[in-house]
Parts: structure tokens; sequence; C-alpha cells
């Protein structure tokens, strides 16, 4: 049930890619929401009903990771504008990788604002106000902000003395 509710996800992202395709910028955000909706859900249902799994938790962050593009991409195709798609783009994926890497080096890394679910909810506000160029612009500078947060993070907490962490 939770990677049907993830899958749901997916799919709403590539219904909104479509909608800011043919310039639907106020069916998009309602489609942003449906995203963000169903990839809370999903995990919620995962832990609620014990149906958590290594899979799932991967299935879920690649998942999250096609919705974010899919959606920054043709956002950016809607203002045309690659550029600040692309620094949108990379930004958010850094934020994601940052976390992944420091989780994967056993240290919680999810500081900064701009995390995926606030990353969408702007995208989604500016384009009910047809201010998707903003939105995105809004998401390159803080997800960027936010990459460079958690990197500086993980390096004080590995030249922490009193870190338990090993070092590099």
């Amino acid at each position: 049930m939770p990677n049907v509710l993830t899958t749901l996800s997916l799919i709403f992202a590539l219904i909104c890619s479509f909608a800011f395709y043919f310039s639907d910028y106020l069916f998009a955000g309602l489609l942003i929401i449906a995203v963000g909706f169903f990839d809370l859900l999903d995990g919620i249902t995962a832990r609620a009903n014990r149906m958590e799994t290594r899979f799932g938790g991967f299935y879920d962050a690649v998942s999250d990771r096609y919705t974010e593009i899919l959606i920054l991409f043709f956002a950016s195709y809607y203002i045309n504008d690659f550029l600040i798609g692309f620094i949108a783009i990379t930004g958010s994926l850094t934020v994601s990788y940052v976390r992944a890497r420091a989780e994967k080096e056993g240290m919680a890394c999810n500081i900064g604002f701009a995390e995926r679910a606030e990353r969408l909810m702007i995208l989604a506000i500016c384009s009910f106000f047809n201010l998707v160029f903003y939105g995105l612009l809004i998401i390159a500078i803080l997800s960027h902000l936010t990459a460079i947060h958690r990197f500086l993070y993980v390096y004080k907490e590995y030249h922490n003395p009193k870190s338990k962490q090993e070092r590099f």
C-alpha cells in the first residue's frame, strides 16, 4: 500500500509536468500539493501499519528525486528559463545528496530551511499566482544555501574534537 501511494505521487508529478508544459500554472500548483500529500501519506501509512521496508524507503527516495526533477524542469520550461531551472534542480538534488551522504556516515543531517516539502510548497504557492519564475528563483537560492549549510554542519562535526564521528 505505501508503494502504491509513492507511485501515485510520481504519477501526479508527471501530470503536473504536463500542466506546466501546457501553461496551466494553477492546475500545476494544485498537482504539486497532491504530490506532497501522497508523499507524506506513504510514509505515514508505512509506519502506522508497520509496513516499512528498506526497499520502500529506497523507492520513496528515488521517486522523490524523479518527481522533483519533473516538476522543476517543466516549471522552467513554462517560464522559458532553463538556467534558473538548472540551478533549482541542482540545488534540490544536492540538498538531498548531502543528507543521504551524511546519513551514510552515521550522521543525522536534516537541517536547513529548504527541504523537499518546503521547496514544493514554495513552487505551489507561486504557481497559484503565476509567479513561477520567482518560485524557481527562491528554490534555486534556498536549496543551495541549505546544501552549503548542511555541508558546513558535516564539516564542523567531523572536525569537532568532542565528536565521536570518525574523521575522513
